[in-house]
């Protein structure tokens, strides 16, 4: 335990929850198809791919889209496959796609992005590459498949989503003591069934502050079965 969050629980006689007393509910055991059926995938290209169609047939939900004007146009979409040439033009980056994943990730975190290339990268794009959770070359797409089934459990688990998230926030400097209330809020959501975090006034101005969106309903998507 840190001395912070121990120094104000001694001063406050109050325990905060940490993700350690997540009630064993939470972590319910979703089907392979229910996962399918409930993730939403997103493909950012400016030709249309193969891949599109075969993630229909396994029964993701899939969109697609030649480019994007605005960030948020991602928001409802879990999983974002985007290519690197010829998207992003909005944004006024010579790093078009991978500036695209930077400012998507940026702003929502909790996002799997792949990046789809026909190119390799020189040192300048390093800065980049590190917002991509997997890159795969133009001709070998089906790899992307093997990638969002291994990833796709970071979905549907709590303790995945809130790590992530969790992680963001400290790289971004948001102090300790904060961080420690919003992971009690965030837990004492699922132990008394109902949403305490996204009202939260230290939850909203961070999030407001560092221009990032987390809903906590990804998190939590079977808060409410259990």
């Amino acid at each position: 335990m840190s001395i912070i969050k121990s120094f104000v629980n001694k001063c406050m006689d109050f325990e905060y929850k940490t993700l350690k007393d997540l009630p064993p509910a939470s972590i319910m055991k979703l089907t392979d198809e229910y996962k399918i059926n409930h993730t939403n995938i997103l493909i950012i290209d400016d030709d249309q791919i193969k891949l599109e169609d075969t993630l229909r047939r396994i029964g993701y939900q899939v969109s697609y889209k030649q480019d994007i004007e605005e960030i948020d146009d991602v928001s409802r979409y879990s999983i974002i496959i985007c290519d690197y040439k010829g998207v992003g033009s909005k944004f006024n980056s010579q790093f078009e796609g991978l500036n695209l994943i930077k400012l998507i990730k940026e702003k929502y975190p909790n996002k799997i992005i792949y990046l789809l290339s026909a190119a390799s990268f020189n040192s300048a794009a390093n800065d980049y590459l590190k917002y991509v959770d997997e890159s795969v070359l133009k001709g070998e797409e089906d790899k992307i498949i093997q990638y969002i089934k291994e990833d796709i459990e970071k979905l549907f688990d709590p303790i995945e989503s809130w790590k992530t998230y969790k992680s963001f926030l400290v790289k971004k400097g948001v102090s300790e003591k904060d961080i420690v209330k919003l992971e009690d809020l965030y837990v004492r959501s699922f132990i008394e069934k109902k949403d305490k975090l996204s009202k939260n006034e230290i939850f909203l101005q961070v999030n407001k502050n560092l221009n990032v969106k987390f809903d906590i309903k990804v998190g939590i998507i079977n808060l409410w079965e259990i």
